[in-house]
């Protein structure tokens, strides 16, 4: 038997909210609602016509998505980041 953990599949930005989103049964409105930004600010960072967002919006959105942690790889080192919003 592996133990080996399984390596996730590399996602986008746009990739991983819409993916979470579906595993949530979450709408863009709802999502919004619950982060308190705008419905187009959500749906532009879920589709990707919106590259230029900003940190503080990003963390809400992965908050109100329940993540609590995001992995930056710098130098082949995983290092683990907080989400604060």
């Amino acid at each position: 038997m592996d133990n080996k953990p399984k390596k996730q599949k590399e996602l986008s930005i746009p990739e991983f909210i819409s993916q979470k989103m579906m595993e949530k049964h979450i709408s863009v409105r709802r999502l919004a609602k619950n982060v308190n930004l705008s419905p187009t600010i959500v749906q532009a960072m879920r589709s990707g016509s919106k590259k230029d967002f900003n940190l503080k919006s990003f963390f809400k959105i992965l908050n109100g998505l329940g993540c609590k942690k995001l992995i930056v790889e710098i130098d082949e080192q995983a290092i683990p980041i907080r989400i604060v919003s």
